[in-house]
């Protein structure tokens, strides 16, 4: 399957280019498994938009080294236009993981199309953790 990462807008930094990280990094990545039935992106005739988003919460014991950081969230958008089957995919740190899964799921879209009728599809969103104390 061919991933390709939706970019909604909100003001939290988001990018294409998975970060490169230093030796000390805790990188984590893992395979995404649906179970519900969906459409990949590339079926659908008009893809999910975000229309409600927030921030992650940066995690507070990470602040004092300014720990820069992405988590790449596959999920479902279900026909009503709310995120299901959240999980991650890939994650710089696995500090930035539980925040980034929590806020995405707060979030709400309007579904994917096919042939006019919303209908559920699976997507990737990253989520870029940085603080923007200097």
């Amino acid at each position: 399957m061919k991933t390709q990462l939706l970019f909604p807008t909100f003001s939290v930094l988001v990018t294409s280019a998975i970060i490169c990280v230093a030796a000390e990094s805790k990188r984590v990545e893992r395979e995404v498994r649906f179970t519900s039935a969906h459409y990949s992106i590339s079926e659908v005739d008009d893809r999910p938009v975000a229309t409600l988003t927030s921030k992650p919460v940066y995690p507070a014991h990470l602040r004092p080294d300014k720990v820069r950081g992405e988590v790449v969230i596959g999920l479902i958008v279900s026909g009503e236009g709310i995120p299901t089957e959240v999980q991650y995919r890939l994650a710089t740190d696995e500090a930035f993981i539980e925040a980034a899964i929590e806020c995405v799921k707060k979030w709400r879209f309007k579904p994917a199309k096919k042939q006019g009728e919303s209908v559920p599809c699976s997507m990737y969103v990253p989520l870029i953790f940085q603080t923007n104390e200097k």
